[in-house]
């Protein structure tokens, strides 16, 4: 089975740095005690602001029922993840294991 890895890459407004760490704790918890999803954040070293979400799924058929597991909560977080993120622009990326 080829793992699956998920990315959702933007730029947040830099006043709202302070809270959006705090919520990306909150969620990376979420994710992974409640969800039982493997998720992390990452900052972009050449960029400030510039963060990307990491679900790294172990097949294919995990990745395609992320939404199906979305439940009031993952929705709520979402929400207050687009609040801070710059001009509401995201980037998704699907990378399939190739080996």
């Amino acid at each position: 089975m080829a793992k699956v890895i998920f990315t959702i890459s933007y730029d947040i407004h830099p006043a709202a740095r302070p809270a959006y760490l705090s919520l990306t704790e909150e969620m990376k918890l979420y994710f992974q005690n409640v969800q039982h999803k493997n998720y992390n954040v990452f900052e972009n070293t050449a960029k400030k602001n510039s963060f990307t979400e990491v679900f790294l799924c172990e097949s294919e058929e995990e990745y395609e029922t992320l939404e199906d597991t979305m439940d009031e909560d993952w929705q709520s977080l979402l929400r207050r993840a687009q609040e801070y993120i710059l001009d509401g622009k995201t980037q998704y990326a699907v990378l399939v294991e190739a080996i």
